[in-house]
C-alpha cells in the first residue's frame, strides 16, 4: 500500500472510532466522504440548494452566474462566481459572504450545514441553516452519486414532504423541488 493510501486508512478508522464512541453512525461518515469534494454545478440543472437562492437578472437574460459547491466536513458551501448584471439573493433568512481566489476570481457564497441519512437508496439529505433572526430552519432533499455525477433534489423550504426523484419538467417551472446536477472537478 502507498504511504497516501495507508495514512488516509488509518485517519479514516481513527475518525470512525472516535465517531462511535459519540454515537454517530459510520454510514452517516463514510457516505458523506463520498460527497466531499469540489463540484461544478451543471447551468441545465442548477437549481438552487434548498431553494434559497433568487438568481436576480433583467427579463429575457437567461445567463447562469458559474456555480460551484465545495463539500467539506458536513458543510456544503454553494459558490455563484459574480457575474456583471446578475445578483444572488440569499431567501428563508440565509446569509451570503463574499470570497476572492488567488487568482482573482470573486465569488457569492452561501453555508448549508447537511445531515445525510445513507440507509435509504436514493440517500436522504436535510440542508440545515439559522435564519437572520437565528431560528433554526431546514429543507429535506435526495441526493445519489453516479460515477462523477453528484444528484441532489431539494424541497422547498419548510416543506414536509422530501422529494422521491430527479425529474425534471422543463417545460413548466418545478415549484415543488429543485434538482441540481453536478460534476466532480
Amino acid at each position: 500500500m502507498k504511504d497516501n493510501t495507508w495514512s488516509r486508512l488509518v485517519a479514516t478508522s481513527t475518525l470512525l472510532i472516535a465517531l462511535s464512541v459519540h454515537g454517530v453512525r459510520a454510514q452517516e461518515v463514510t457516505a458523506s466522504v463520498g460527497i466531499d469534494g469540489s463540484w461544478s454545478v451543471d447551468p441545465e440543472y442548477a437549481g438552487s440548494l434548498g431553494a434559497c437562492e433568487l438568481v436576480g437578472r433583467k427579463i429575457g437574460d437567461s445567463r447562469m452566474p458559474d456555480v460551484s459547491l465545495v463539500i467539506s466536513n458536513g458543510v456544503i458551501q454553494h459558490r455563484f462566481k459574480k457575474t456583471e448584471g446578475i445578483s444572488i439573493v440569499a431567501q428563508a433568512g440565509q446569509k451570503t459572504s463574499e470570497m476572492k481566489e488567488a487568482d482573482g476570481t470573486e465569488y457569492i457564497v452561501i453555508d448549508y450545514n447537511f445531515r445525510l441519512n445513507t440507509n435509504p437508496t436514493p440517500h436522504e439529505i436535510d440542508f440545515l441553516w439559522n435564519t437572520s433572526d437565528g431560528e433554526p430552519a431546514s429543507s429535506r432533499g435526495i441526493c445519489m452519486i453516479e460515477g462523477s455525477t453528484l444528484w441532489f433534489a431539494v424541497g422547498l423550504f419548510g416543506a414536509d414532504k422530501r422529494p422521491s426523484d430527479f425529474e425534471v419538467n422543463r417545460f413548466m417551472p418545478n415549484y415543488q423541488k429543485s434538482v441540481i446536477k453536478a460534476q466532480r472537478k
